[in-house]
């Protein structure tokens, strides 16, 4: 008969699967449950939602620049990985690994929307959402340490245009013959929020058409990154593999239980 015992949890989704509910007599939260829940609609079904928002576009788009950024503040070689490893509870697919004295390390790039969500990142402690993630890493390769890298790296042009074309709807102003002075201040601003080294930006997109004119924004690439190291801990671990099992307990009695 078929059941929830095979299941396989995505590390990303650890973070979610790990939060309260036991302390009201459940088996696990409504956030385990719904983390649960897609689990079971791609293993059944082979059905996942992709979330597709602006955020996870310029992660995507700017990742070769994070690493670039990364290696060049770490002096250090980093090999990409394209491997996803499984184990009897989990799977994942990490960004980067380097070797270090203590043996394999590896290291997830997160992007940073603006200079605001990078400076959130760094004056808050990392979240157990991403503990959770780097542990499953960790658990996948047997490594000791990982790390999460925030990188503070330019949108593309096409994302600095998406956010002009909002701009313009908002002041109902797009297709106009002439641009209104608020207008072109806001393009200036946008610039200034989404690129911060130009030169960069510009060996990108040479063609590309600036509203700031006199350039004097860009950020030292020392200010735009920082790293969390996480140290291997059985423990956090252990949590995962409970974790998993509690899911697939309540997938079981929730899918796979027939019904009187």
């Amino acid at each position: 008969m078929e059941n929830a015992d095979n299941i396989l949890f995505r590390c990303h989704q650890l973070g979610a699967l790990r939060t309260g509910g036991r302390s009201k007599g459940e088996l696990f939260g409504a956030t385990a449950k719904k983390a649960a829940v897609k689990a079971y609609i791609l293993h059944r079904y082979g059905r996942s939602r992709k979330i597709e928002n602006k955020y996870c576009e310029k992660g995507t788009a700017v990742e070769d620049d994070g690493i670039t950024l990364l290696a060049k503040h770490t002096r250090t070689m980093y090999r990409k990985n394209t491997e996803r490893l499984s184990n009897d509870f989990i799977t994942g697919e990490w960004d980067l690994e380097s070797e270090e004295e203590i043996g394999k390390v590896i290291t997830d790039i997160k992007s940073s929307w603006d200079m605001d969500t990078f400076l959130e990142s760094k004056l808050n402690p990392l979240s157990s959402d991403y503990i959770a993630q780097m542990h499953g890493y960790l658990d996948l390769t047997g490594a000791k340490r990982a790390k999460v890298a925030f990188c503070l790296c330019n949108a593309t042009s096409t994302l600095i245009d998406d956010e002009k074309r909002r701009l313009a709807y908002s002041l109902n102003c797009f297709g106009a013959d002439t641009d209104p002075p608020e207008y072109i201040e806001g393009c200036k601003m946008i610039e200034r929020n989404m690129i911060f080294d130009m030169k960069l930006f510009l060996k990108h997109t040479p063609w590309y058409a600036l509203h700031e004119t006199d350039w004097k924004w860009d950020i030292p690439e020392a200010e735009r990154i920082h790293i969390f190291t996480v140290e291997r801990d059985e423990n956090e671990i252990s949590e995962t593999h409970a974790a998993v099992l509690r899911a697939r307990q309540f997938l079981n009695e929730t899918f796979y239980t027939p019904k009187s």
